[in-house]
């Protein structure tokens, strides 16, 4: 809800709770490093959605991920 707000820093918040009680669940990871993308955050983001990608590289929004990564990553 607060990313669809634009409220990226208490959406990350949110995200890194979720990621905090269940680390095993690839969408927590994929949710955390759009936030973290949005704050700026950009080695964070590249963190967490690798592990998201780790996770469940099959995922519906696996391919869009790997997108945002090889643009992070090209600077």
């Amino acid at each position: 809800m607060r990313a669809r707000q634009k409220d990226y820093a208490r959406a990350l918040l949110d995200y890194e709770r979720a990621v905090a009680l269940d680390p095993g669940r690839a969408l927590h990871w994929h949710l955390c490093g759009n936030a973290r993308r949005e704050v700026g955050d950009l080695a964070g983001a590249i963190a967490a959605l690798e592990r998201a990608l780790e996770l469940d590289p099959r995922a519906s929004w696996a391919a869009s991920d790997r997108k945002h990564l090889e643009a992070l990553k090209s600077g």
